[in-house]
């Protein structure tokens, strides 16, 4: 019978990137729109998180300040400006 050494004790593996995507809702039904795409990838001292995912505009921004509590936030999409 033959014999498999299958002891990876010495061995490292480096994982540079995981992608996810997003295709159907919670209860299995599908969402709808275009799948939303989720990245990790290192970066130095950490890691980076990009998300594809479709705009769609809706509600207008809650009336709170920014950085203070806003009930129901996940009610609201966000927006990211890059200067």
């Amino acid at each position: 019978m033959p014999c498999f050494d299958l002891s990876f004790s010495s061995m490292v593996y480096y994982i540079q990137e995981m992608k996810f995507s997003i295709t159907m809702q919670w209860d299995t039904e599908p969402t709808g729109h275009a799948p939303v795409d989720v990245t990790l990838s290192e970066a130095e001292g950490g890691v980076t998180m990009s998300v594809k995912a479709p705009f769609f505009n809706d509600p207008a921004a809650p009336s709170t300040p920014p950085g203070s509590a806003t009930w129901k936030l996940w009610d609201y999409e966000g927006t990211l400006k890059v200067t």
